[in-house]
């Protein structure tokens, strides 16, 4: 049997206390987002969103209008799963760690694969009963990436990603949105998509994708297009925890 740990580690996820005058965050893509910030540097800004730390680059961010933003006085109900224990599944053996629901399933498939983990509410079996597109995160990591996508040696992280998306595309996903993403202090991209598998089940989905030393590493949290809202609080804390390179000392 290989080396694999599954480490069940209870992370409280802190709960979001209300904004008195949240900024008003102007994007490139023409969004704006009303929330408090808590930390900025040259680079980025971080904001509390509903208890959730999420991270901009600013050369996305056209500008800041401070204490703009509404006061709110309760976090939405798409927002409350964000509330619950998250535990987190680590592999020394692939190097990562990430953040799930406790009670969640993590399954580690055998043999060679990019398939690090699934984890998932319930067995895949009584998902597929429902007829929907299940409620799963996915770990992915594609060691020797630029030679399996069919580009140079050593390709740019950036380049990696474009692929990743292009193969995606190619296979009937469709991106609804791309922005720059803090990923285990480091850069990285969050993808925003839908998909629909070879059945003709569509889904919705949150990507969180880095790269480093030429190995590419995609976290797929995905639900029904009808549910997905529900879940959307709790995968962006799952993904503001996703930490992709993991590596033990030796000794």
């Amino acid at each position: 049997m290989s080396r694999r740990v599954l480490a069940v580690l209870l992370w409280g996820v802190a709960s979001w206390c209300p904004a008195a005058g949240a900024e008003t965050i102007h994007l490139k893509d023409g969004r704006t987002i009303d929330a408090q910030i808590i930390r900025q540097t040259d680079k980025a800004v971080t904001i509390d969103w509903y208890g959730v730390p999420l991270t901009y680059w600013r050369d996305g961010i056209v500008g800041i209008e401070e204490g703009k933003g509404p006061q709110a006085s309760a976090a939405p109900p798409a927002q409350q799963a964000a509330s619950q224990t998250l535990a987190v599944f680590e592999s020394l053996a692939r190097g990562a760690r990430v953040a799930y629901p406790d009670g969640w399933v993590a399954t580690v498939p055998e043999g060679p694969s990019p398939y690090v983990v699934t984890i998932q509410p319930k067995s895949s079996e009584e998902q597929a009963a429902d007829g929907k597109a299940p409620v799963v995160i996915e770990l992915l990591k594609y060691a020797g990436a630029s030679g399996r996508f069919g580009l140079e040696a050593e390709a740019p992280s950036d380049e990696l990603v474009d692929r990743f998306l292009a193969m995606f595309a190619e296979g009937g996903g469709r991106v609804l949105r791309k922005e720059p993403l803090a990923v285990q202090g480091g850069s990285g991209w969050l993808v925003e998509a839908e998909g629909t598998d070879p059945i003709g089940v569509t889904h919705h989905l949150l990507i969180s994708l880095a790269a480093e030393r030429d190995v590419l590493a995609v976290l797929l949290c995905q639900a029904p297009p009808q549910t997905f809202e529900a879940y959307r609080a709790l995968y962006q804390a799952i993904i503001s925890r996703f930490e992709p390179f993991v590596y033990v000392p030796e000794g």
